[in-house]
């Protein structure tokens, strides 16, 4: 019987360490159909209050009769608004932290997409984070959400121009309203008070359709994606 001649001393190192596996376009993508159902309800209801504030101002102005107004004219042009303004802000922000919920996510969905390659610029907290900086806050969302959705459908366009400038619009005409209204001590300085605020609500009706459009576009571009690459998988 032969010796064992052992393992043969010319043969190369063997490294007995498994390569790292890279990670996969589309690992790590999560639906979020459930957010968006419920940024769906919560914007309607945000659409509801802005309506029932441009009803209130109309009447507080005495330009619907005041049986159907829940106050009377001159209370709703004072506390009855106060009350629905603040009802206003309390789901807006409720909205905000869903929909910066949704981006954060979308963000990350994004680069499972993209895969290891993604070239996206912007960190997930950043998409949402910018929205807090005083003056870069004028542009850097919109190109945080706009990287987001060239790197989940680059072939497909969205309405984000629209949404961005009604945005715009409703933030910076907000505080205009605000300062307005708390200026405002004679019956005429509060009806073109309440006419602004009609105009605000106006606005914040048409920037709540279009940021839905945007956060549902993003949904469907990013299902549609994840259901290619697991077809092609």
């Amino acid at each position: 019987m032969s010796a064992n001649p052992g393992p043969n001393p010319y043969a190369p190192p063997i490294d007995d360490a498994q390569p790292e596996s890279l990670p996969t376009a589309g690992a790590g993508y999560r639906d979020q159909g459930t957010r968006l159902s419920l940024i769906a309800v919560l914007l309607g209801v945000l659409v509801v209050t802005s309506l029932a504030a441009m009803w209130s101002c109309l009447a507080a102005n005495e330009l619907v009769p005041a049986i159907f107004a829940i106050l009377e004219p001159r209370d709703v042009g004072t506390e009855g608004l106060d009350v629905l303004s603040a009802s206003s802000t309390a789901v807006y922000l409720v909205c905000a932290i869903a929909i910066g919920a949704f981006l954060v996510r979308a963000n990350h969905n994004a680069r499972a997409l993209g895969g290891p390659e993604h070239g996206m610029t912007i960190s997930p907290g950043w998409t949402v984070g910018w929205f807090f900086v005083p003056f870069v806050n004028l542009f850097r969302p919109y190109q945080a959400v706009k990287e987001i959705w060239a790197v989940s459908q680059p072939e497909r366009s969205g309405p984000l121009t629209a949404w961005w400038a009604l945005w715009l619009i409703m933030s910076l005409g907000g505080r205009l309203v605000d300062r307005v209204s708390e200026s405002a001590e004679t019956w005429d300085e509060i009806i073109a008070s309440n006419w602004l605020n009609f105009a605000h609500n106006g606005v914040t009706i048409a920037a709540t359709v279009a940021v839905f459009l945007v956060v549902r576009g993003l949904h469907e571009i990013q299902q549609q994606h994840a259901s290619g690459l697991r077809r092609e998988a």
